[in-house]
């Protein structure tokens, strides 16, 4: 059964910016009145559903106090689509303002599927310097632009023009490359175009990735039972027998993903629910449940639909 219990990794992150955003104004509140505008704010965003956590400690600022905090998978479950992007929008507000606070730069992974239409929906939302936003791709078909499988293609039709974001932003496949070995050859230029933004003697460390879940417990490019969930060194890896077509594509890798700071699968209709439930609850080894981020966060945002088979206490 799943524990229903406060989640302070929400909580600590959103009043801390809250607080350091109130600062930057030259406004003085009292922690108390921030504490009551942080409940406010998150009593409603999530019910969390589950959590597998260890626990570390951590001192709140202006306090002497010392609190536990809780590194954690987080289920969170929203009863409908559009509670879903707030909650989204809410960590991504969050995770932009930790990366910029420390940073130049914010930088996101992308995928593709249902996910383009809901950060349509909850991008808008976010106040942040768009400037310093980069935008990736998990995943991406090896396909002209203006292909209907194109994924970058979705987020420029969709997502271009509704936040002030520009085309140079998003870090995007050579559509131009040969026709012989294109996607081994998009996948060594990708590497390259990401060198530019990570030092290329580590695994890179995205701030944000936001990850997609296939029938059959799949994300990125990476399918089960796929030699790929295996690759150790490669940043970016081609892939030419997709099962899912087109059958040529690139993906970032799992030693990648399991590098992030912040992992967020967002997860909408009753058509995912089975899958969910065979990783979440079942635990069974699909590509899904091997993103585990190793020093980062992990959350599941669902609505009722998707997580009608989770068990809840």
């Amino acid at each position: 059964m799943c524990n229903i219990v406060p989640s302070p990794d929400l909580i600590y992150p959103l009043w801390r910016n809250k607080v350091e955003r109130k600062q930057k104004l030259h406004r003085t509140t009292s922690t108390e009145e921030n504490r009551q505008r942080l409940w406010s704010i998150t009593s409603s965003i999530v019910n969390v559903v589950q959590t597998v956590s260890t626990e570390v400690k951590m001192c709140v600022p202006n306090t002497s106090q010392e609190v536990v905090r809780l590194t954690m998978e987080k289920i969170l479950v929203e009863p409908r689509d559009g509670t879903v992007a707030s909650c989204l929008s809410n960590l991504l507000q969050m995770s932009a303002d930790d990366a910029l606070a420390s940073g130049d730069t914010f930088k996101v992974g992308l995928s593709g599927g249902s996910l383009v239409q809901l950060l349509a929906q909850c991008l808008p939302n976010v106040t942040t310097d768009w400037n310093k936003w980069y935008f990736f791709f998990c995943d991406e078909r090896v396909v002209p632009f203006d292909s209907n499988d194109s994924t970058y293609g979705e987020y420029k039709l969709k997502l271009i023009g509704k936040i002030p974001v520009t085309e140079e932003q998003f870090i995007k496949i050579n559509p131009d490359l040969p026709v012989l070995l294109v996607a081994e050859d998009a996948a060594k230029d990708y590497i390259k175009k990401m060198s530019v933004f990570f030092p290329p003697d580590r695994v890179p460390c995205f701030d944000v990735l936001l990850l997609g879940l296939g029938p059959d417990g799949h994300t990125c490019s990476l399918f089960p039972d796929h030699k790929l969930l295996n690759e150790a060194s490669l940043w970016v890896c081609p892939i030419n027998d997709s099962p899912k077509p087109p059958p040529s594509r690139i993906t970032l890798t799992l030693p990648v993903i399991n590098n992030a700071k912040k992992c967020i699968f967002a997860i909408t209709g009753s058509g995912k629910a089975e899958i969910v439930k065979r990783i979440l609850q079942d635990r069974e080894n699909l590509p899904a449940a091997r993103v585990q981020p190793h020093n980062g966060e992990l959350y599941w945002i669902l609505d009722e639909g998707a997580a009608k088979f989770v068990e809840r206490a």
